[in-house]
């Protein structure tokens, strides 16, 4: 499925309330408060402050993104010039930006944008199918597919920097998207785990476990991946893997049955980078063997809907949970339930399954499409019909903020326009809302 921009949607939205005008300007944009294009000429009727109190969007170049109203002094039909309120605006040199002008303003049309995509959920949806929960992993966003600015989530970084790695067969995974590139800024640099951010992991405490993930160096054996604890009088231990890491291959790096003492006061996991300014790509990590029944939810959940849990019973690879093929079988996980703690959701899963060690979760559901705040964020559909009812319903959220404190007579012409938007977005619910899906029903197993 494709992607639409949300400046596209912004131009439906404007074509839609017959609100659209764009040209380029004739005269590249100085540092000043003018915008001149005698393209302006064919809309203005010949009349001085046509435009005043419009809004002007500019899209490209120095000042794109910028949204001003115009009319600090009169338009000009003459010159095709109008002036904007505020700074003055950057120079393009000789670049010449185009141009949105419109009775309604960026901010308000964003708005009305996100809205709508917001409040037609579950309506219009992203299907989710998600695959990166291993049972009996004890480690939050292992599969690091959750990240921010390159740091994923309910990580700390040490000594490396982190990116986002997104190139094709470069990550692990079924339906996985990306892993992590961590790129040394001093020997021995790291990415980790701390129980100080991840208090769940110190009931690992007299417990032994299994820490495994995959590692694609620059350099060959340059990864590693490493149990760091303190005990309470203050002695600490290091437990690093010995696997042999080829360059530019992934390899299952791997630290097995490894007894961790009972008076334990930090549990540290890292993937560490040996050599300073070489990079390592990781991916899918898990510490297993100890019972869990509590699963931080990837991100994509936060604010959507589960309908189905299921755990595999087939997988092709010597551990189950590496087949990172789609042909792995899965069968209902039943009695599950959403844990939320005010700061995170998680799937509990019923003690029938707690034992159960490396395999792969398949939880199904929806979530809300994209929240759209830049005029380069993409919303990810380009469904015809979807985006006209995402289009007709924006309108009338656009129409009804508008209805504010206004006369008597603009209050009775918004009421029409709101009443004609919301007709039309009622005619096209009818044709292109998706089938409502509903979850799992919740039995004890047997």
């Amino acid at each position: 499925m494709g992607t639409t921009t949300l400046l596209s949607l912004d131009r439906k939205v404007l074509e839609a309330t017959g609100d659209y005008l764009a040209t380029t300007v004739t005269t590249a944009i100085t540092g000043s408060k003018l915008i001149v294009s005698t393209a302006l000429n064919n809309y203005d009727h010949s009349l001085n402050g046509f435009f005043d109190r419009q809004w002007v969007y500019i899209e490209d170049y120095a000042n794109a993104g910028v949204s001003r109203m115009l009319g600090s002094t009169t338009y000009a039909t003459s010159s095709g010039t109008a002036y904007v309120y505020g700074a003055n605006l950057l120079s393009d040199s000789a670049n010449k930006a185009t141009v949105r002008i419109s009775r309604s303003s960026w901010a308000n049309r964003k708005d009305a944008i996100a809205r709508a995509i917001g409040e037609l959920y579950p309506l219009l949806y992203k299907s989710i199918d998600d695959r990166t929960l291993i049972l009996g992993n004890a480690l939050p966003n292992s599969h690091l597919e959750d990240e921010t600015s390159g740091t994923p989530t309910h990580t700390s970084l040490t000594n490396v920097t982190a990116a986002a790695w997104t190139t094709a067969g470069e990550y692990r995974g079924p339906r996985g998207s990306k892993a992590i590139k961590l790129t040394a800024t001093s020997s021995n640099g790291y990415m980790s785990w701390h129980s100080d951010d991840n208090p769940q992991l110190l009931d690992l405490k007299d417990q032994t476990v299994t820490l495994k993930g995959w590692a694609l160096p620059e350099m060959a054996n340059d990864g590693a991946l490493v149990i760091y604890t303190k005990q309470a009088d203050g002695t600490t231990q290091t437990l690093t893997s010995s696997t042999l890491n080829p360059a530019s291959e992934y390899t299952q790096l791997s630290l097995e049955d490894q007894a961790l003492n009972d008076d334990l006061v930090e549990i540290e996991i890292r993937c560490k980078v040996a050599t300073n300014t070489k990079y390592v790509i990781f991916d899918d990590i898990r510490l297993n063997d100890f019972p869990i029944s509590d699963y931080r939810l990837p991100d994509a959940f936060d604010n959507g809907n589960i309908e189905k849990v299921e755990y595999q019973t087939i997988g092709y690879a010597s551990d189950m949970c590496d087949d990172i093929s789609l042909s792995a079988t899965y069968t209902p996980l039943y009695g599950w339930e959403i844990i939320d703690d005010g700061l995170y959701r998680y799937l509990r899963v019923p003690s029938a399954y707690r034992y159960l060690q490396e395999r792969r979760l398949k939880i199904t559901g929806t979530q809300p499409y994209e929240a759209l705040t830049a005029a380069t964020h993409t919303v990810a559909t380009n469904s015809v019909g979807e985006i006209s009812l995402i289009v007709a319903y924006a309108a009338y959220l656009l129409h009804e903020a508008g209805a504010g404190p206004v006369s008597a007579d603009d209050t009775e012409k918004y009421d029409r326009e709101m009443a004609k938007y919301y007709g039309k977005y009622q005619r096209l619910l009818m044709q292109h809302s998706k089938p409502t899906r509903s979850g799992t029903i919740q039995v004890a197993p047997l």
